[in-house]
């Protein structure tokens, strides 16, 4: 899977409850069960370019929601920080305090 793909895959584990049922089947398929287009379409009897159409409904949906909300930077930036504080020096603590300010004002 592509690196894109795979930053869809945290952010679907972010907000898939808030995505529509149809759409968690179709994204559950293509993210977690990592089925071809073709399979997809196939147990959702449609066609491949429905499939495609979904799946790209989808990722532009998570990336609106990650806009929107932020989660993942957020969390990526606290466990930035979380792993300069393991060596607690003047400096990381510093560099610490600037991770989580960000992440605050964001």
């Amino acid at each position: 899977m592509l690196q894109k793909d795979l930053n869809y895959c945290e952010l679907y584990g972010l907000y898939a409850a808030v995505l529509t049922d149809k759409q968690r089947e179709i994204a559950d398929q293509y993210f977690l069960c990592d089925l071809s287009l073709s399979e997809i379409a196939e147990n959702a009897n449609v066609s491949r370019q429905a499939a495609f159409g979904a799946i790209t409904k989808v990722k532009k949906r998570l990336s609106e929601l990650e806009e929107t909300l932020g989660i993942f930077k957020n969390r990526e930036l606290t466990a930035q920080a979380a792993q300069l504080l393991v060596n607690p020096t003047g400096e990381n603590v510093a560099a610490a305090q600037r991770l989580l300010f960000k992440a605050l004002e964001e």
